[in-house]
């Protein structure tokens, strides 16, 4: 995730940005907490999207993998479409129990 982000002293006066762009990670974070959704806001701005397919989708299962640090900050680290592990808001997720049988059938689909 970090790799799309950067911080160059010529660049917006240092502040941290989408890489490539003149998009601030604070004016992104501020829209977030204005109220816009993740995909509302790469509505307004693709650029921020190019290259990265969006990664969740709803109604789907996300293997979770155990992270304390991130549990302590409210947060999930959960394998996405890409195949990589990001930290996500643990609000974006509703945890699932499954039968046993069904849990070993989806691990083994996966």
């Amino acid at each position: 995730m970090f790799d799309r982000i950067q911080i160059d002293p010529a660049v917006c006066e240092g502040k941290a940005t989408i890489r490539g762009l003149r998009i601030t990670v604070e004016f992104v974070l501020k829209l977030l907490g204005d109220g816009y959704t993740a995909k509302e806001t790469v509505d307004l701005y693709p650029e921020m999207e190019e290259g990265y397919a969006v990664s969740l989708e709803r109604r789907k299962l996300y293997r979770v993998i155990p992270d304390a640090e991130a549990a302590g900050r409210g947060q999930l680290r959960v394998v996405d479409e890409s195949g990589e592990d990001y930290l996500y808001p643990k609000e974006f997720f509703v945890r699932v129990t499954l039968p046993e049988a069904v849990e070993r059938a989806v691990l083994d689909a996966v």
